[in-house]
């Protein structure tokens, strides 16, 4: 996690301390419910679903604009 450390609370400790992540010598700590940080992940998964899918379909108009654009090029040499 580059620079951050993660550190876990043993289950047996969970009722008065929270896990934690150290950057710097700074102290973060980690109060989100796992259903939040869950909903957050599939989130950010469906973003970058939809940026792929749009990007694709960018990529593939681009594609058939360039060979539409080749076709006509083609016919303009031969006349």
């Amino acid at each position: 996690m580059g620079e951050f450390t993660f550190t876990q609370v043993p289950a047996a400790l969970t009722h008065s301390n929270t896990d934690s992540l150290l950057h710097g010598g700074v102290r973060i700590e980690l109060t989100w419910s796992a259903s939040v940080l869950e909903e957050f992940i599939e989130a950010m998964a469906r973003i970058e679903e939809d940026f792929v899918r749009s990007w694709n379909r960018t990529r593939e108009k681009a594609r058939d604009q360039a060979a539409r654009a080749d076709d006509r090029i083609g016919l303009i040499a031969r006349a």
